[in-house]
């Protein structure tokens, strides 16, 4: 299965400098994974992917990348190995001010992921979820938490195919 870009992937402005002042090490090492939002399953090359309609439906092309930003400056980056990277404590820079920096995980063939709250280094265990590109007129919908809340639910009202009846409500329970 061929797989286009899908998408453009801003990573950082190569004369931009961090905007925060620094503060050491982190105390301790930081392990980020890549996980397909689909089945839960490590993204690496090599691997067997779910695009959601076929188990195993294509492999994966390349290895993710992760890129960490102050800003527009990008302060780390490296390529995943087998969809696993081990970042060492004093590999990124702790901020003075305790914040969280950028995070964004690309791998071709999935959708981008982007958070401005990166939980890397302040986490021993970090999973990362990549949503494979879809199809024209699909959605997806990926919900990820910690431990609280215990559980988190998503309600979605979506629209009849027959504009003449109610919404229909969508959730774990009413999937159709």
């Amino acid at each position: 299965m061929f797989i286009g870009a899908g998408e453009a992937v801003f990573i950082g402005y190569p004369g931009a400098v961090p905007n925060s002042a620094t503060a050491g090490s982190f105390p301790k090492d930081s392990t980020a994974t890549a996980m397909n939002a689909v089945d839960g399953k490590k993204s690496g090359k090599g691997m067997k992917a779910s695009d959601g309609e076929v188990k195993k439906a294509y492999t994966m092309a390349t290895e993710p990348w992760l890129y960490v930003f102050d800003g527009l400056a990008v302060v780390y980056e490296a390529e995943m190995k087998k969809g696993k990277l081990k970042v060492k404590k004093n590999e990124i820079p702790k901020k003075a001010d305790g914040s969280r920096y950028t995070c964004v995980l690309f791998q071709a063939g999935m959708m981008a992921y982007y958070t401005n709250e990166c939980e890397i280094m302040f986490e021993k265990k970090l999973n990362f979820p990549l949503s494979p590109i879809l199809l024209p007129g699909h959605a997806r919908f990926v919900l990820t938490w910690g431990a609280k809340p215990k559980d988190l639910d998503i309600y979605l009202l979506a629209p009849h195919h027959d504009v003449s009846k109610p919404a229909c409500e969508v959730n774990w329970r009413n999937k159709k």
